[in-house]
C-alpha cells in the first residue's frame, strides 16, 4: 500500500514465519522483504536502507530481533515510520514504534485481524481506555451513521469517546470505508473480527434474526464488543440506532480479580 512515496513492508526471515508474512503483504498489498542469513545485504542493512522511505514496517520475527534492528534508527515518533513485529504463528501484534503518531497502534488491530491474534499495544494514549463498541451495520450505512449510533448509545451509558478502547466490527467489513470513518470521527481504534471468532462466544442476548439470516451468526455487535477486552461486561446490550447496531462493554476489573467474561465454546 504506498502513500506518496512512502509504502508498507512486510520483513521476514526465512523459517515458519514466512507463510504468514506472505499472506500479510498480499492482504495489506504491501511489498515483501525476505532477509537471507549469511548473505549481503543482511537483516540490519536492508532495514537501514528502507526505514526512512517507509511508511510502515511489518516485521515478521522475534521482538528482540526487530528492536535490536530499528532501535539505532528511531529518531522521532512525529517522522519515524510505523513499526509492528508479529510472531511466526500470528498469534500477537507487537506495536513496537510509532504507535500512536505513526499508526502502528492501529497497524498492529488490522495485522491481529488478519491471522485472529491479538494486538499488543503500551502507549499511554490507550491505557486509561476501558470501554469497547462492538457494531453491525447494513450495507448502505455511512461513517457518520454509525458515529451517530455510537456517540448515542456511549452518551446512554455516561461514557464518551476518549473511554473507549476499540471500536470493533466482522472482518467481512474490511474492505467497508464507513468503520474506518466512524473510528476516525470518534477518534478510537478499530478492530476486526472474524466468523470463527464471534461464533464461539456465548452469552450474549437473544440472538440477532437479521445476523441468523444474512451472516449465519447468532450476533456481531455484543460479540465483537465482548471480544475486544479481556476482562469484558456487557452495560449496554444490542441496541437498533438507524441502520447501526451497537452493544458496550466495559473493562472494570483488574486483570487478576473475578470478574465476567465472555465464555468461549
Amino acid at each position: 500500500m504506498a502513500t506518496g512515496n512512502r509504502h508498507m513492508l512486510v520483513v521476514a526471515l526465512p523459517g515458519p514465519g514466512l507463510t504468514l508474512a506472505q499472506t500479510l503483504a498480499k492482504s495489506l498489498d504491501a511489498d515483501l522483504i525476505v532477509a537471507q542469513p549469511g548473505r549481503t545485504p543482511g537483516l540490519s542493512e536492508i532495514i537501514k536502507q528502507v526505514f526512512d522511505h517507509s511508511k510502515a514496517l511489518i516485521m515478521v520475527m522475534a521482538t528482540g530481533i526487530a528492536t535490536r534492528t530499528v532501535g539505532p534508527l528511531l529518531r522521532s515518533k512525529h517522522t519515524d515510520p510505523a513499526v509492528v513485529v508479529m510472531d511466526r504463528y500470528g498469534r500477537y501484534a507487537v506495536s513496537l514504534a510509532g504507535g500512536h503518531e505513526g499508526g502502528a497502534n492501529q497497524l498492529a488491530c488490522e495485522v491481529a485481524a488478519l491471522t485472529g491474534g491479538e494486538p499488543v499495544i503500551t502507549t499511554g494514549t490507550e491505557a486509561g481506555r476501558t470501554a469497547a463498541v462492538g457494531v453491525g451495520y447494513r450495507r448502505q450505512a455511512t461513517g457518520r451513521d454509525i458515529e451517530y449510533a455510537v456517540r448515542t448509545c456511549l452518551e446512554k451509558c455516561g461514557l464518551s469517546p476518549d473511554q473507549v478502547k476499540f471500536l470493533s466490527t466482522a472482518l467481512f467489513k474490511w474492505h467497508d470505508h464507513s468503520i474506518r470513518q466512524a473510528a476516525a470521527g470518534l477518534g478510537v481504534l478499530f478492530r476486526f473480527f472474524a466468523a470463527e471468532q464471534l461464533a464461539r462466544v456465548e452469552g450474549v442476548s437473544a440472538p440477532s434474526q437479521a445476523a441468523i439470516r444474512h451472516f449465519s451468526l447468532k450476533g456481531v455487535s455484543e460479540q465483537c464488543a465482548l471480544l475486544s477486552l479481556k476482562n469484558p461486561q456487557i452495560i449496554l446490550p444490542r441496541t437498533i440506532v438507524g441502520p447501526v447496531t451497537v452493544a458496550v462493554a466495559r473493562e472494570d476489573y483488574p486483570l487478576w480479580a473475578s470478574a465476567p467474561a465472555a465464555k468461549m465454546t
